[in-house]
């Protein structure tokens, strides 16, 4: 039987002319007939990579087998896109994403394993399903390798710093698209590879909205809360980060009080000695912290996002502006470093007695 009509497809990048052998995936639309997408590709090398596809190989088709330009068809149960990055692993180390719109598919080359990438868990999720399936070990490794040094932290601001990278701004105030998922990473590391499981996936994903869905936030609203994909997150697991929720936000509460003598026990040092604004100003900052915290703020952020960081002049109210004196300001940083370096110290316990939950 050979298949030919107008909702065929040859995707150009992998339908190299001398291949011998045919892989066809069917794109579904809910409102158009399946289009057929064919790879033309070469049976040795996919058969050197995965002795599952050597075997299917094996299998008797009947009398009347599956062909397309002459070729014998081999029929996957997977999108295009996904198969199309699953070959990219295997011909081309430079990665091609593939996505569809509508009937048409769109191709373009991306490193994907070069880091950058914020929901590379999620994208990649059925290509590690295929490769796991098939016994392609290199793919396997390749990403869940990339997932472990993007989700990797040895101390509160190497994370921070991470994020700064990934986000190429300063300030910690971004879109939520600019942030790791991190809810479909630990769907990936419960199936495969449970050494994914890092303190601050847990810590992420712990004070990610606890209702809103990843694709439910408007997007480009800068204070936007952050979101996760819940619904691939087990009953288990949501109990487990929220029970690392609630110990973090027990800690920094505990604190709350010891900032304010922290604070109160360096006035002596005081650049401004006989004037109350300082201190004025370092009450008012811890009580903006507890009330941010209440109201669902994430920890590292927001504790960052209150970091002087060499200003000396901050805004108090809505007609005036009060001078802090540099010794302070300094002071006070040390204290919310303090701070941060605590928070990660819980979560990378929590990482290590997770399953006794």
């Amino acid at each position: 039987m050979s298949l030919s009509d107008n909702n065929d497809f040859k995707l150009p990048i992998y339908y190299f002319p001398d291949g011998n052998i045919v892989i066809r995936c069917r794109s579904l639309a809910d409102d158009s007939p399946s289009t057929s997408v064919h790879f033309r590709i070469y049976q040795g090398h996919l058969s050197a990579q995965s002795s599952v596809f050597s075997d299917m190989l094996t299998i008797p088709q009947g009398n009347a087998p599956d062909t397309y330009e002459g070729l014998p068809v081999v029929e996957f149960p997977t999108s295009p896109d996904t198969m199309a990055d699953f070959l990219s692993f295997l011909y081309d180390p430079g990665c091609v994403m593939l996505y569809t719109r509508g009937n048409d598919l769109l191709y373009f080359r991306r490193d994907v394993l070069s880091g950058g990438e914020a929901d590379l868990a999620f994208k990649l999720l059925e290509v590690i399903v295929l490769a796991d399936m098939l016994m392609v070990e290199p793919i396997k490794r390749a990403i869940i390798g990339r997932l472990k040094q993007d989700w990797e932290a040895c101390s509160a601001q190497h994370w921070l710093s991470n994020i700064r990278t990934l986000n190429a701004l300063p300030s910690l105030w971004f879109t939520p698209e600019k942030f790791f998922e991190p809810a479909s990473a630990l769907h990936i590391a419960r199936r495969f590879d449970e050494a994914l499981i890092t303190p601050m996936l847990l810590f992420e994903l712990a004070f990610r909205h606890p209702y809103l869905l990843y694709n439910e936030s408007p997007k480009f609203q800068v204070d936007a809360p952050l979101r996760a994909r819940w619904d691939m997150v087990s009953l288990s697991d949501k109990k487990k980060v929220w029970k690392l929720w609630e110990r973090i936000l027990t800690h920094i509460a505990e604190q709350l009080p010891y900032l304010r003598i922290g604070r109160k026990a360096s006035l002596s040092e005081c650049g401004r000695q006989g004037s109350t604004e300082c201190e004025f100003f370092f009450d008012r900052k811890v009580d903006s912290l507890y009330t941010a915290l209440v109201g669902g703020a994430h920890p590292l952020y927001f504790l960052e996002s209150l970091k002087l960081q060499g200003d000396t002049v901050v805004e108090r109210g809505e007609y005036d502006d009060v001078e802090i004196c540099s010794k302070c300001g300094s002071s006070w940083d040390k204290l919310l470093d303090k701070l941060q370096e605590e928070v990660f110290l819980i979560a990378k316990h929590f990482s290590t007695i997770l399953d006794q939950f």
